[in-house]
Order: C-alpha cells, then sequence, then structure tokens
C-alpha cells in the first residue's frame, strides 16, 4: 500500500504507525511477563481496531464481527491502546497549558446562521 493510500486508510503515517506499534508491544510484553493466555489478535490488530473506532466512527459491535471477538473485548482493546499510548507521552494532545502561552491564537467559529423545521403546533380549542 502506498503512503498515501495508508494514511487515507488508516488515519496516520506509516512511521508513526511503527512507532504506536513499538510503544504498544514493548508494554504487552511488560503486561504478560508473568504469563497468561495470549489473545488471538496481534498487537497491531487491536491497534487497527481502535484506529478504526475513532476514524470510521464504527459501533464496537460491528468492529467485533470483523474481527471475530466480543464486543466487550473491542472496548478493552481500545481502552488499552488508548491508555498506554497517552502513558507513554509521545501521543498526548498538548493540554490547557499549551493554549494559556500568551501567544495570540486565531480561532475561527461559523457561526452561520441554518433554517431549522420544528414541527407546526396547532393550538385546539374546544
Amino acid at each position: 500500500m502506498s503512503d498515501q493510500q495508508f494514511k487515507r486508510i488508516i488515519g496516520t503515517t506509516k512511521p508513526v504507525f511503527l512507532m504506536m506499534i513499538n510503544v504498544l508491544e514493548i508494554a504487552h510484553e511488560k503486561l504478560h511477563e508473568t504469563g497468561g493466555k495470549p489473545h488471538d489478535l496481534t498487537v497491531g490488530d487491536k491497534l487497527l481496531i481502535a484506529l478504526q473506532y475513532y476514524r470510521e466512527y464504527r459501533t464496537m459491535e460491528n468492529i467485533a464481527v470483523d474481527y471475530g471477538c466480543a464486543k466487550s473485548s473491542v472496548c478493552r482493546f481500545i481502552n488499552w491502546i488508548e491508555n498506554t499510548l497517552s502513558a507513554d507521552g509521545q501521543f498526548q494532545l498538548p493540554g490547557k497549558q499549551a493554549l494559556q502561552d500568551g501567544t495570540l491564537k486565531t480561532v475561527a467559529v461559523d457561526v452561520t446562521e441554518h433554517p431549522t423545521e420544528h414541527p407546526q403546533t396547532t393550538l385546539c380549542v374546544v
């Protein structure tokens, strides 16, 4: 798959995807140092599940059917991926302090009015 196609489908570039996998594999090894039954899905599959969930707005149940696992497993994978990548620090979004650093930032907000359809209320006089 070309770099452009990979980014369009997965939502990130190949180098960033590989960095994520490296961080997750290290965390996975630490988690399973004492043993335990390994899951049928690889760390890469779990990362793809999380990226699909966030990028495509698919339901957990829909993803579970595609990967042949339970909906609760998909939820667990997504939470683990999110927590592990956040804890690593490389993939965190800047917090409120980054917005309050004193430099002027421009924010554009679309405030155009759109007509909305409301149900017509009729008064019933008896």
